[in-house]
């Protein structure tokens, strides 16, 4: 049975005793800096003393008003259903209720509060109240928060080396390939072959761009079909470049396993940072290896706790370093524990690798011995249905095209260029404009004849977002297609909510956004557009 106060005898005191008594505990309350309170759970009354106009700026009488409802109401909005609803999870369970979550500050916005307390039964057992504390936290979220960004930005540094090398080897490529083809057009099968060396080297640019947004920013997941394999050759083929010498990096990785759902730039961060860590446990040099392979879920550690999966992908990250012991090992995923000199680590490295995991719907384990290396075993799920990927995808040529009108807008004249030509051969009428003020003015009586815009977000001018929304407002069933080097979560959502159908991320083919614009032309049987 988890901890819970049984009542006991309360002594008695005369009126000024109990006075004294009362004010020393108020006092010495509120030199903690923490609000204490308790919950009448059948009144919902909630009883507060402590430091409450130091935390919250509101008066011990303006917050003697507040009860369970109105302390849900002070509670961020994002936050609220996760502390309401554990709250009565903890109190369904009896069991101590702990979180953090942002509460309202007098004239000042939120600030983040660690909230404990525990639950109190009567004679018969029956809970009746909780009692508890509230602290302010706020600086230690700032600290995490600004240390994960530390580490963050340690991770380029050490990817800076391998991302040069590569983007320079990408342009040499593009350009030799390019100068061969101006040279030479007699050899068609040469030519297909420096064409397609082109189109990879264009891809794999894409990606590198897209890693450093990643780790350089705040951003949340964007989750999508992932072949693991290829985010463990392309980390390998990167850190073969920027790891000493003495570092052996090894790769045993099945065949042909399923795509699994994930952050392909969370995933390639978790693994980098392994490697890191087994770098940094091999300063004389050793060998890290990289396996995967399908397993099922009961060979998986605890698998009670990895959801409803019936199959598992293993990646392990195994080197020849140093090892750590038990008492160590229990401590790696603690944020801020490091086992580096001071200068050389955050501790945030295995804390950040452990919470992506946990977002994945994965889990992990550690084995490792003194002398004798370390083990890294990650585990995610498969998906009982396997998604389409890219290189599943129908070629341009099956894709069917439409009469429909398009109006495309984009600074760049090459992209107009290319992307209207791509349109055009599919048999669309297309209206070019080279900013999102003249989409606006070419818009502009002719609301009823275009059937989509397809746009650029940062234009001269006017933006394709803002452009978009004024076309709105002339046609509230205008249809939008974004394309854009970076989207931020935030504009993400913003676009969505406006009305956005899709949002395209630069490089893209030809054939991804031919099939996405018939997919919003082309409505599903519930009238609802097939791409959202």
């Amino acid at each position: 049975m988890p901890s819970v106060a049984e009542p006991g005898h309360t002594p008695q005191f005369s009126a000024s005793v109990s006075r004294q008594l009362e004010d020393r505990y108020r006092f010495l309350i509120e030199q903690t800096g923490q609000i204490i309170f308790e919950y009448d759970i059948f009144s919902g009354q909630i009883t507060w003393t402590g430091a409450i106009e130091l935390l919250t700026g509101f008066t011990e009488e303006e917050f003697s008003r507040t009860d369970i409802l109105a302390w849900g109401e002070m509670i961020h909005p994002d936050d609220r259903d996760m502390a309401v609803s554990h709250l009565y999870d903890c109190m369904k369970q009896e069991l101590p209720y702990h979180l953090v979550y942002r509460f309202l500050k007098k004239d000042s916005g939120y600030f983040f509060v660690e909230s404990n307390g525990v639950f109190l039964r009567d004679e018969d057992g029956q809970v009746v109240r909780m009692i508890g504390t509230m602290k302010d936290v706020s600086a230690q979220k700032q600290m995490e928060e600004h240390l994960r960004q530390v580490q963050k930005m340690d991770s380029i540094g050490t990817l800076a080396g391998g991302i040069a090398h590569d983007f320079n080897n990408i342009l040499n490529i593009i350009v030799g390939s390019a100068t061969l083809l101006q040279k030479d057009f007699s050899n068609p099968e040469k030519n297909a072959k420096r064409i397609d060396n082109i189109l990879k080297s264009a891809e794999r640019g894409g990606g590198l761009v897209r890693q450093l947004l990643t780790f350089a920013r705040k951003n949340d997941m964007l989750i999508e079909a992932v072949r693991v394999n290829d985010v463990i050759r392309d980390l390998v083929k990167m850190l073969s470049e920027t790891f000493p010498k003495g570092i052996v990096l090894e790769m045993e990785l099945a065949g042909e396993l399923p795509v699994i759902f994930a952050d392909v730039n969370h995933l390639h961060q978790v693994l980098l940072n392994l490697c890191v860590n087994s770098r940094d446990a091999m300063p004389d040099g050793g060998t890290i290896t990289l396996r995967s392979r399908e397993i099922d879920r009961h060979q998986v550690p605890a698998h009670e706790h990895s959801g409803s999966s019936t199959r598992y992908i293993e990646i392990a990250v195994t080197d020849t370093g140093q090892g750590m012991d038990q008492a160590t090992q229990q401590r790696i995923f603690e944020p801020f524990f490091t086992t580096k000199g001071v200068g050389k680590g955050t501790g945030l490295g295995l804390s950040v690798v452990f919470g992506i995991i946990q977002n994945h719907k994965g889990t992990l384990s550690v084995d490792s011995t003194p002398g004798a290396g370390s083990a890294f075993k990650l585990y995610f799920p498969v998906p009982d249905t396997q998604p389409v990927t890219p290189d599943d995808e129908e070629n341009e040529g099956s894709i069917p095209g439409g009469t429909e009108t398009i109006l495309l807008a984009d600074d760049e004249g090459m992209i107009r260029e290319i992307v209207s030509s791509t349109l055009e051969a599919k048999g669309y009428t297309v209206i070019q404009a080279e900013d999102g003020q003249q989409s606006l003015d070419l818009f502009l009586g002719k609301e009823r004849e275009i059937h989509l815009l397809v746009t650029d977000l940062e234009m001269p001018r006017m933006g394709g977002a803002e452009s978009f929304l004024k076309m709105k407002e002339k046609n509230p069933g205008l249809r939008a297609v974004v394309i854009s080097g970076y989207i931020s979560p935030e504009l993400r959502a913003s676009l969505t909510k406006a009305g956005v159908k899709a949002l395209i991320h630069k490089p893209f083919k030809p054939e991804q956004l031919l099939r996405i614009i018939r997919g919003i032309l082309d409505p599903s049987p519930d009238g609802q557009s097939r791409v959202s």
